[in-house]
């Protein structure tokens, strides 16, 4: 009888240790299940938050870019390097450009008269000539790191005369952490 009373208590015991390791694992499985949770919820939070932002962000631009715009394409005084560089300033651009029909830069804020926009479709500053013939508004969300030397984002708007025909582009130079 001793030896089934020492059985018996042997496999209690198993059976004890084993359904307290499995409560263990379950719980733990469950804290898991929990945590993943609320990291997808905090990352879901997070991205709207980011969206948000970004559309800001790129409502500013825009507004920087058409307050340029309006500036210079109706004001000739604002075709001069020192009135875009105070333009510039006051707007907290790191540059203003001014484009002709041909993508070449007829005014600037620094001495960058003469630069052109690429025509290998592969630049970053190509697709600008589709600002030029009328796209409304062209934001680049890469940093373009060859042009100017510096890591600069480039926005665009169209110049528009009185008849409404376009006849070049404005272009915004922002310092990326403008972003941030």
């Amino acid at each position: 009888l001793t030896a089934m009373a020492v059985i018996c208590i042997c496999v209690t015991a198993a059976i004890s240790i084993y359904s307290h390791i499995l409560y263990r694992y379950s719980f733990a499985a469950s804290a898991d299940v929990s945590a993943a949770t609320d990291i997808q919820n905090a990352l879901e939070s997070f991205e709207k938050v980011q969206e948000s932002g970004s559309q800001s962000y790129k409502k500013a631009v825009r507004v920087f870019c058409n307050t340029a715009e309006s500036l210079i394409s109706e004001k000739p005084e604002f075709q001069k390097h020192e009135k875009i560089k105070e333009l510039a300033d006051l707007m907290g651009a790191d540059h203003i450009l001014v484009y002709n029909e041909s993508g070449i830069v007829t005014a600037s804020d620094m001495n960058f008269n003469g630069l052109a926009l690429s025509r290998n479709p592969k630049d970053l500053s190509n697709e600008f000539f589709w600002v030029i013939r009328g796209q409304p508004f062209l934001i680049q969300d890469e940093i373009d790191k060859v042009y100017m030397k510096e890591p600069h984002i480039f926005a665009g708007v169209p110049l528009k005369d009185q008849k409404g025909d376009y006849f070049g582009m404005v272009q915004v130079a922002i310092d990326p952490s403008f972003r941030s």
